[in-house]
């Protein structure tokens, strides 16, 4: 009776990355996947190590690029290093869901909690590296809560630093959460961890500076100011960008800006507070406690660095998937909080859990929602030139990616790769989104194929 709720917390770990495999195997490429390959994924070697963009995750770039060599381009074939890095994700979750709550009932609760966001989930399977990096994130805080919780040794520091390195590889939005934990475990570790040295974590340091430098050194010393061109210049912004992909369904802008704006800071700081008392006592904390503190404190520490640069280089502030950490992380941080009041946790769970199956997509990522029949749309255009007579395809700025993706993977020789241009300019098939209709109406094109449920259309000149 007792493993029922560890074979529960599995099955929902086994259905959710179902449902991942289902998504990156049927979905259609989104504008930014396209992107990383046309820009990257499909480039030399040399491009992939001495170039940078925002765009660029290197680690992620390189599975990528080895991916679709062995498997050949497809949707599934680009987007399979997400989907092993949402994996592994999903493993961590289920093993802090079983420390926290061992062989209670609320295990699978807590696991579904952590999983089911579904902003997260878009970014467990779609080939942008941040879950990916996500995933090697929390494998570092969980082993480096095994290793102040009790269970010593240096191997556990070389697989964390590892952890770390490989997450800041694999997308740099991770650098200040990755360098936050690192400095808050070795606070504590030291003054905390009885027999544990200042020189105990350069076995932590070692594997995560050799990692990236080996990684990112080249990439980086590439990069300028200009690199760094997404996020947000508001904190309460930054917030609300999470927390609209996050709760869809709450349609009043009141409800979303309450949650981001008044909620949210207000539990982040009960949950500092919370951190503080925990390390001060720190020889009687419990097992959820110890997870409080790590969390916690990574989180005060990594805003005061977004702060910091913000002010200081005017380095944007996260936003929506850059940001994208602070989900799982807050999360965690609040089932840490409340894992001895279980009725309360019972009751919010639920709730949160409910919400979250109400919103549960399977058909397109939140932030590329205009993409989500792209294939279609190159379809409609084979569909219409049937004798493959060379053509040119314009039109919005937005399909430019995923029609060169389809393209390549299709072998459509007879179209002429699409630049990006005015869309208005003179071409054989436009593409256009609802923005850009008004196209159709002034050069008096005959639309061929309309998406009901985007509003994009295949248009051509009229005969």
């Amino acid at each position: 009776m007792s493993s029922y709720p560890r074979v529960a917390s599995l099955a929902i770990i086994a259905l959710l990355f179902a449902v991942n495999l289902y998504r990156a195997a049927t979905q259609s490429i989104t504008h930014d996947e396209a992107l990383t390959y046309e820009t990257f994924v499909a480039q030399s070697w040399d491009a992939v190590f001495h170039t940078y963009d925002a765009n660029h995750h290197v680690l992620h770039t390189i599975l990528c690029k080895l991916s679709t060599g062995l498997f050949g381009l497809s949707e599934f074939a680009l987007r399979l290093p997400s989907l092993l890095g949402g994996l592994l994700f999903l493993y961590v979750a289920f093993c802090f869901g079983e420390e926290l709550f061992g062989k209670s009932w609320i295990q699978p609760l807590a696991v579904a909690v952590l999983c089911l966001n579904p902003y997260l989930l878009d970014f467990l399977s779609a080939a942008r590296g941040y879950g990916m990096a996500i995933g090697f994130f929390f494998l570092a805080l969980y082993l480096l809560w095994r290793y102040v919780s009790g269970r010593r040794g240096n191997w556990i520091l070389v697989k964390a630093g590892a952890a770390l390195g490989l997450s800041v590889a694999a997308n740099l939005t991770l650098l200040f959460p990755c360098l936050s934990l690192l400095a808050i475990f070795a606070a504590l570790a030291i003054r905390k961890v009885k027999d544990t040295k200042s020189s105990t974590i350069v076995w932590l340091l070692v594997p995560f500076v050799v990692i990236d430098w080996i990684l990112l050194f080249d990439p980086l010393s590439q990069a300028t100011r200009g690199n760094f061109y997404v996020g947000s210049l508001s904190v309460g912004e930054a917030v609300l960008s999470l927390v609209q992909p996050s709760f869809s369904l709450f349609t009043a802008a009141v409800v979303l800006q309450v949650i981001a704006w008044v909620l949210l800071p207000f539990v982040f700081a009960m949950l500092a507070f919370l951190a503080y008392h925990v390390i001060r006592r720190w020889e009687t904390a419990t097992v959820g406690a110890m997870i409080l503190a790590l969390s916690a404190t990574t989180m005060v520490l990594t805003f005061a660095l977004l702060i910091a640069a913000f002010l200081l280089f005017d380095v944007p502030l996260p936003a929506g998937r850059t940001g994208l950490y602070w989900i799982p992380l807050f999360t965690l941080a609040c089932l840490a909080a409340v894992a001895t009041k279980p009725r309360v946790l019972i009751v919010f769970a639920s709730l949160l859990v409910l919400v979250y199956l109400a919103e549960l997509r399977t058909n397109y990522y939140a932030d590329w929602g205009y993409d989500r029949h792209s294939n279609q749309l190159i379809a409609a255009i084979a569909q219409r030139n049937r004798t493959h007579s060379p053509v040119t395809i314009g039109g919005s700025w937005q399909y430019e990616p995923s029609l060169n993706f389809y393209r390549e993977k299709l072998r459509y020789t007879w179209m002429k790769e699409v630049e990006r241009g005015a869309p208005d300019g003179a071409f054989d098939f436009y593409v256009l989104s609802v923005a850009d209709l008004a196209v159709a109406e002034r050069l008096h094109l005959d639309l061929i194929f309309r998406d009901s449920v985007t509003g994009a259309v295949v248009a051509v000149q009229k005969r």
